[in-house]
């Protein structure tokens, strides 16, 4: 297997677990506020990412050598997780999902003004294939207008420069040691957010096994296999493969919810 293909086969792994996280969210989304849980939802990766840092024995290398750019990796994702979890409170999983999809469109700019990336004829047009048939699958009950909404809109914008960010990272940090770091400060900033602007309310303690189960899923093993596909792929080829993110998001709730 060469390094590309290797590249969008983690890149699809990666959307299949990362959008577990829009059903799930919507669902525990019925017991506390979107602040609140997205603490919550962050800390369990936090402490897997220390215990594998640890188990290699390189904790404290990895903490001094890297801090400072998952300082920046954690500010960037907690203005993205913001307006996610908000985003997904106010329209839904499945709007949601397609909105923020528009990251693809943010990632390839970026990309190409930033990191100076280039994508060939085959590449674009296979890019806004994918965007055309993600309208197509996403498109129900002339919800289409909701397209403008801000919150979502914001998020895929943070989210694309979270991407770019996590390319230039990922050539210095291992993927754990990022993970680690960006939720760590992600969850500190929305801590200190909440302490500020709103009231924090726990979810029940009967949640906290499948909360924890279903964030390890999507916010570390998905996002590991997102980091580790930077490796191989631009970022703008890896932000396009996650326009797979609504037809996964979809299936979930076919199978979950039979809606």
């Amino acid at each position: 297997m060469n390094n590309a293909t290797k590249g969008v086969f983690l890149a699809v792994l990666a959307a299949a677990a990362i959008s577990s996280a829009n059903v799930s969210v919507k669902y525990f989304l019925r017991f506390t506020n979107p602040e609140s849980l997205a603490i919550l939802w962050y800390l369990p990766t936090v402490v897997a990412a220390l215990a594998i840092t640890f188990w290699k024995k390189s904790v404290m290398k990895e903490i001094f050598n890297h801090w400072k750019q998952g300082l920046v990796l954690g500010l960037i994702y907690f203005f993205a997780a913001i307006f996610w979890f908000n985003s997904i409170n106010i329209i839904g999983a499945e709007l949601t999902g397609f909105i923020t999809r528009l990251e693809i469109v943010f990632a390839v700019i970026l990309a190409v003004l930033f990191l100076k990336e280039k994508l060939n004829l085959k590449e674009t047009s296979g890019i806004a294939l994918a965007v055309i048939g993600t309208i197509v699958i996403s498109y129900s009950d002339g919800n289409y207008i909701r397209l403008g909404s801000l919150t979502a809109l914001l998020a895929s914008f943070a989210i694309a420069l979270h991407l770019l960010a996590a390319k230039v990272i990922v050539k210095k940090a291992s993927p754990v040691t990022m993970l680690g770091f960006r939720n760590f400060f992600a969850a500190l900033f929305l801590a200190a957010y909440v302490l500020a602007f709103k009231e924090f309310k726990p979810v029940g303690y009967e949640l906290i096994p499948a909360l924890i189960a279903l964030s390890l899923l999507s916010s570390f093993i998905g996002f590991y296999f997102l980091y580790k596909s930077l490796k191989y792929l631009d970022a703008a080829k890896v932000g396009a493969l996650r326009v797979l993110d609504p037809v996964f998001i979809l299936i979930y709730v076919l199978v979950l919810f039979q809606t």
